[in-house]
């Protein structure tokens, strides 16, 4: 059964109030702007914090309905051998592309003595899987018969990405790096935030690790824009402020499981705290749009339950504030 949201809309002459019961009982309001007389946005905003101004906008965005999520970086590409020039097929797409590197160029470790590379130290091989169909004459122990059957064969290889090997660049297809500019305001945030998690840029993912206290990011080229890019990094520092030495809102070092309901109410506080900051760098207007999408999708794991935003916000901004040191003491679960 598909669970609702109990809100009740009380129309106002500027703007309409959306009230979202939250826990045990208790009304949460949000101003929704709408068509005004007043032309000063400023003016409209006035008495409100940039968190309210931006919850009630992702919340009207909401309800005018689905909005497809973009991922706001690039590919590195179908795999292919670097050497042969063949595409790998099959399952070997979704196993070498669930790696994160950031070329699509493998090689086995042949290949790579043969181009006069080496493996760089620490370096893990991965499993590419090769088979084929072979015809084999059964006889039949009784009658004498010969029969043809097929049966298939299967090897396991390992092979690495030409990001795992050194001394072979020269080989390995370059694309011209686009050009990118930093936002200082942005910049300023990401410098600025206490206790930091270590942030490395490399492979095709972003994504924050709770047992190693590290944001990775694709590199800052490969982003559609740097608005993009800011908006992804402080997503994954959202997520890092549940971190036992931060806020800690997890548990043990790990996030909940992929797809669960706590799983899908860290989404949103980690997309929703990104907003905030996006506000804070006044870049929000560029990147509101992408986010609604994004927790319109995790939303949707939660019944599509709109008080989930409000209550994902509070920790939200308790997030942000502590991304913008803000938080004078950052202990204690929120």
């Amino acid at each position: 059964m598909k669970r609702q949201p109990a809100a009740t809309h009380h129309k106002t002459q500027a703007a309409r109030e959306v009230q979202y019961f939250g826990s045990k009982g208790a009304a949460i309001s949000i101003v929704r702007p709408e068509a005004s007389s007043s032309s000063n946005p400023r003016e409209e905003a006035a008495g409100k914090s940039a968190f309210e101004i931006v919850t009630a906008r992702i919340i009207v965005e909401l309800e005018k309905g689905r909005i497809p999520w973009r991922k706001p970086w690039k590919d590195s590409g179908l795999p292919i051998n670097l050497v042969s020039k063949r595409r790998y097929r099959g399952i070997n797409v979704i196993l070498l592309n669930s790696t994160g590197h950031s070329t699509p160029c493998w090689l086995t470790q042949r290949q790579v003595n043969d181009l006069g590379g080496r493996i760089r130290p620490g370096e893990e091989p991965s499993s590419i899987v090769f088979w084929k169909w072979l015809q084999v004459t059964k006889v039949d122990p009784k009658t004498g018969k010969k029969r043809d059957i097929h049966l298939p064969l299967t090897r396991l290889y390992d092979v690495y990405n030409a990001d795992q090997v050194e001394e072979i660049s020269r080989h390995v297809p370059q694309e011209k790096p686009r050009l990118f500019n930093s936002i200082r305001l942005a910049e300023e945030i990401l410098a600025g935030m206490p206790k930091c998690p270590a942030i490395q840029h490399r492979g095709d993912r972003a994504q924050y690790s709770p047992g190693l206290d590290q944001v990775v990011l694709p590199p800052m080229t490969q982003f559609d824009s740097e608005t993009d890019y800011y908006s992804v990094a402080f997503h994954e520092l959202i997520h890092s402020t549940g971190h036992a030495s931060r806020l800690q809102r997890f548990e043990a070092e790990a996030l909940a499981p992929f797809g669960s309901t706590d799983y899908s109410k860290e989404e949103l506080v980690a997309e929703i705290g990104a907003s905030f900051l996006c506000a804070e760098a006044g870049i929000d207007t560029a990147t509101v749009p992408n986010s609604v999408a994004y927790i319109q999708d995790w939303l949707s794991v939660l019944w599509n339950d709109k008080r989930m935003v409000v209550l994902a916000a509070g920790q939200a901004q308790k997030a942000a504030d502590f991304v913008l040191n803000r938080i004078s003491d950052g202990g204690g679960k929120s």
